[in-house]
């Protein structure tokens, strides 16, 4: 498990140790409870395919600066057009 679905599972882990539970309602039509097994499971395969898709997400990222730094193609990033400075009006005569 990485580090994001690693901190999922201690967040969800601190009320249980409290004696209390996550809910999510109205997942999909039905409620996640982490104070049940089965809503503990759930939340558990969701935080890791959430892990998954992150994970992806960097992959496709990286292979596409690869393709682009390889193809001699601007990478982007570049950010916002800075805005023309200001010019201080000087007084007349």
């Amino acid at each position: 498990m990485g580090p994001p679905t690693q901190n999922m599972l201690t967040f969800a882990e601190q009320p249980h140790s409290k004696g209390a539970g996550l809910r999510v309602q109205n997942l999909g039509g039905g409620d996640l409870d982490t104070a049940t097994p089965m809503g503990s499971m759930v939340f558990t395969v969701m935080a890791a395919l959430a892990q998954m898709e992150l994970e992806i997400k960097q992959e496709r990222t990286t292979d596409s600066v690869a393709i682009r730094r390889a193809a001699g193609k601007d990478l982007g990033g570049g950010g916002a057009t800075p805005s023309p400075t200001p010019r201080c009006a000087t007084p007349s005569g």
